[in-house]
């Protein structure tokens, strides 16, 4: 299996490239936006599906309070900070860091501020009004990380712009087309190694 991991990323770089630098410009308009179609087409199946799912079974239901396990901490991340991740990865800054990790978004606790107070100068209540809003209140701060993993969604990106790239720049992008080719040819025939090896 780690022999497999090994040839994926030279296997998606040289195949990506190689196939829409291959394109005519009018074939690929046409497979991206089916592409597009059907991607979109089967994520709202997939969420209807689950919502009905859900409905029918209703995961959780029958655990009580006690029996769940809440030994783990749950990550502060909204779905704000995962949409912009999602768009972060797909422009990396910098292609060699992609290879191996993607942009993740975490938010860090703050430590509240701490109000010095007299107590001959608040009455009671409001120290304990005062109290309640500090346990309530949480103040965190955005802090970008990068984690272990290919960022494969900005690889793609990429491979599919300079595979454009290359098509249309003609018989000067010839060269580089041969090279993606070769390589593709290479990697496809270690895969086929490595298959026969394991």
């Amino acid at each position: 299996m780690r022999m497999l991991k090994l040839v994926i990323l030279p296997l998606i770089i040289s195949s990506m490239i190689t196939g829409v630098a291959a394109l005519d410009s009018e074939v690929s308009g046409r497979i991206g936006l089916r592409a597009v179609i059907y991607y979109f087409s089967t994520t709202i199946i997939a969420v209807i599906l689950g919502i009905i799912l859900v409905m029918t079974i209703k995961p959780g239901v029958s655990q009580t309070a006690e029996h769940i396990d809440r030994a783990g901490t749950t990550p502060n991340v909204t779905t704000v900070d995962t949409l912009l991740d999602l768009i972060r990865n797909m422009f990396p800054e910098n292609l060699v860091q992609a290879c191996f990790q993607q942009y993740k978004t975490k938010r860090k606790e703050l430590d509240p501020p701490k109000v010095s107070t007299n107590a001959t100068t608040i009455p009671p209540l409001a120290t304990t009004l005062m109290a309640v809003v500090e346990n309530i209140t949480k103040e965190y701060k955005i802090v970008g990380t990068y984690s272990n993993g290919i960022n494969v969604l900005g690889l793609i990106v990429f491979c599919v712009a300079f595979g454009l790239v290359i098509g249309k720049m003609g018989e000067k992008g010839r060269i580089l087309l041969e090279f993606f080719d070769a390589l593709n040819e290479a990697t496809m025939r270690l895969v086929q190694i490595i298959m026969w090896f394991v």
